[in-house]
């Protein structure tokens, strides 16, 4: 879904949002069920991606100070941005043991077992992104009940802004442009990456103190400036 709105005094607003869910097969599995083991949600899934954009043309300076050189210098200016709020994508719960014990017999590699709500609790935090307790370590030739992909990385919430004026040069056939621009220009910290490795005992004690762990983050604010000639 796209809605564009035009606005009075050089307002001019931008939407798209998509409600999706991409579902695949990954792999074939040697004994599992095929179903259960290789279908479910994509690497790349994202429940809901909303985009706005906008550009305004900012009131001339000249309606209050009418002055050339204040209107050469301080008219014609646009301000412009663009938003993005995303879902995270889908990330898979791994595991290893502490004596590099193998408990699947060969064949399909084992899954953990999914014994709780992995989002029950409180939850959302840099320390704890999901409940880790709702994972178990599985039995001897035990294949795991766990999908594809249990939990999500974190999703996206940024805001990129641009400032930006054409200098006419003696005519409008040469331009000069001056351009500022802002990425996630309210330096807003945005969680990445999980630590979804899981690492059990022989008695099941998961140990791995960063799983469910935020480990990354996206990029902080950077900005740029640019000069550009038309002629």
């Amino acid at each position: 879904m796209s809605l564009t709105r035009r606005f009075s005094y050089g307002f001019q607003m931008g939407m798209s949002y998509a409600f999706s869910k991409y579902m695949d097969f990954t792999g074939i599995p040697q004994y599992a069920n095929l179903r259960a083991y290789a279908y479910g949600l994509d690497s790349v899934d994202q429940t809901h991606n909303m985009t706005v954009n906008f550009t305004y043309n900012i009131p001339a300076a000249t309606k209050l100070v009418n002055n050339k050189v204040v209107g050469y210098a301080f008219d014609h200016w646009t301000l412009s941005g663009v938003s993005q709020f995303a879902s995270g994508t889908p990330a898979a719960i791994s595991f290893s043991t502490t004596n590099s014990e193998k408990f699947d017999g060969g064949g399909d590699a084992q899954r953990v077992d999914v014994v709780g709500n992995a989002f029950s609790g409180n939850i959302h935090t840099f320390g704890q992104w999901f409940s880790t307790s709702a994972f178990a370590l599985p039995g001897m030739n035990d294949p795991g009940n766990s999908g594809k992909y249990d939990v999500r990385q974190p999703g996206v919430n940024n805001n990129d802004m641009a400032i930006a004026k054409n200098f006419p040069i003696r005519n409008e056939k040469r331009i000069l442009t001056l351009r500022w621009e802002a990425y996630n220009v309210f330096n807003h910290t945005q969680y990445a990456g999980l630590n979804t490795a899981a690492k059990y005992t022989p008695a099941g004690v998961q140990t791995n103190t960063l799983f469910g762990e935020v480990v990354s983050t996206r990029t902080p604010r950077v900005m740029q400036g640019s000069l550009r000639f038309t002629f």
